[in-house]
């Protein structure tokens, strides 16, 4: 089943018409994702950087001009880039879990340390339910590749202007205990809030 996202409703949909739960929308629900109000700038921002290192990835970067502030975010990514030396397998992908019944759209599956990871990009703050994200993504994205249950893990690359922190659960324990709150969720979701 092919699964795309509707960008003016933020919904994903089958290619039959049907919807599917998105990942922040199970978050948001279980009450898990904290209520800031919704700051479109912000937001816009974090698309412009997005789309810088999406471009620069596909080699395009010399051909897009940005304004000063992402300019130095994108030098913060390629600074990770040279520096970390990941293999991008994929940008801004639609991950399905079938049999959860949920999708999302990742931000880059690489291949660092030898090991498939799933790399969130943020521009902002710390929050918890970012990991509770790339349990999903890693969830779906073992099922869609058929690979083993924890063989693909996950990272968030904090960019800042000129510079990044590239973050990772701190063992196989920690990344375990993310996958089981996030299958709880989605379960706690399936039970008792889509009915």
């Amino acid at each position: 089943m092919k699964i795309h996202l509707d960008e003016r409703s933020h919904r994903y949909l089958t290619d039959k018409g049907g919807v599917v739960p998105g990942i922040g929308q199970i978050i948001k629900a279980c009450g898990a994702m904290p209520d800031f109000g919704f700051d479109e700038g912000s937001a816009d921002f974090g698309r412009a950087v997005h789309r810088a290192t999406e471009f620069y990835d596909l080699g395009m970067s010399e051909t897009w001009i940005y304004g000063d502030l992402i300019n130095e975010y994108l030098q913060g990514y390629r600074l990770f880039i040279e520096q970390a030396n990941p293999v991008i397998l994929g940008s801004e992908q639609i991950v399905h879990h079938p049999d959860l019944d949920y999708a999302g759209r990742m931000d880059r599956p690489i291949r660092l340390n030898d090991r498939v990871m799933i790399m969130d990009i943020k521009t902002g703050g710390r929050q918890e339910y970012y990991w509770l994200k790339g349990a999903a993504y890693a969830i779906a994205y073992e099922r869609e590749q058929e690979l083993p249950e924890l063989s693909v893990g996950q990272a968030i690359l904090y960019l800042r202007p000129k510079a990044y922190t590239l973050e990772t659960p701190k063992n196989i324990m920690e990344e375990s205990a993310y996958r089981k709150r996030w299958l709880a969720m989605v379960k706690r979701y399936q039970d008792e809030i889509a009915g």
